[in-house]
């Protein structure tokens, strides 16, 4: 809620380890971010950080069960088999949701 330039999208970039921080330090577990090469820091988001973008980055070819890839409902009844295309905004949020939160319970089970 910060006003234009106040760097809410450079903080968030930062986070999510897809911008370095031009000053200090940001730790995520024992990982010091903001020196991690290119590809080591693809692993680390890939492994320990969950996104859930505004544009939703759903696939278009597949259906709301297979981009969440989640066995169970998630809220969305039956528009589980529908495309991205056929879902209001709320919908495909929830199913982006849905989707960053199996990805990090399948990579927490696999680092335990």
């Amino acid at each position: 809620m910060d006003p234009l330039g106040s760097g809410k999208s450079t903080l968030l970039n930062v986070l999510g380890a897809l911008d370095r921080p031009d000053a200090g330090r940001y730790r995520l577990g024992n990982d010091e971010v903001g020196e991690l090469d290119d590809d080591a820091a693809s692993v680390l988001r890939n492994r320990r950080i969950g996104f859930v973008f505004p544009s939703f980055h759903l696939l278009a070819r597949l259906t709301v069960l297979e981009n969440v890839l989640l066995p169970q409902r998630i809220g969305l009844g039956n528009r589980l088999d529908h495309r991205p295309g056929e879902l209001s905004g709320a919908q495909l949020q929830r199913a982006a949701i849905a989707r960053a939160l199996y990805l990090s319970r399948r990579t927490y089970a696999r680092s335990r």
